[in-house]
């Protein structure tokens, strides 16, 4: 999937930072697996038709496999 935030892809990495807070539990125990915390569910690449654009990625792979509850919270983020 792949969404167009332009000039938002600060904003959406400040907001995945605070996920990481607010999850801090979960990242602690059971999502070791997520190096580098919620940042890692997106991939960051520059628009080739816009350089001024850059498109996000949501690694679907990696976000079905969170739990309900934060999929749930993430989806608001991503308006999904």
């Amino acid at each position: 999937m792949l969404t167009n935030f332009s000039n938002k892809t600060d904003s959406l990495l400040e907001e995945l930072e605070i996920f990481d807070i607010k999850y801090q539990d979960y990242l602690r125990r059971d999502g070791r697996w997520l190096i580098g915390g919620f940042k890692s569910i997106v991939s960051i690449n520059q628009d080739p038709k816009d350089n001024d654009k850059q498109l996000i990625r949501i690694k679907m792979e990696v976000f079905n496999m969170l739990p309900a509850a934060i999929r749930e919270d993430l989806a608001q983020l991503f308006r999904l």
